[in-house]
């Protein structure tokens, strides 16, 4: 959250900040969308053990 606030804080202009939490998976894969403090958080888990085009993709789906 710190750095969320801190970039809202000093980019205040322009569309409202958002933060992105990327975990490897152990057992399945997750989705979080959650909102603190006003702000908009993702946390996705991504498995690490597939072919690097699949991660790529999975990273790009987060961002999309």
């Amino acid at each position: 959250m710190s750095y969320v606030r801190n970039r809202q804080a000093a980019e205040s202009a322009g569309p409202h900040h958002e933060g992105i939490l990327l975990y490897p998976v152990v057992n399945e894969p997750f989705v979080v969308d959650l909102r603190l403090e006003g702000f908009r958080v993702q946390a996705r888990g991504i498995d690490l053990g597939q072919p690097w085009r699949r991660i790529y993709e999975d990273m790009l789906d987060v961002i999309a």
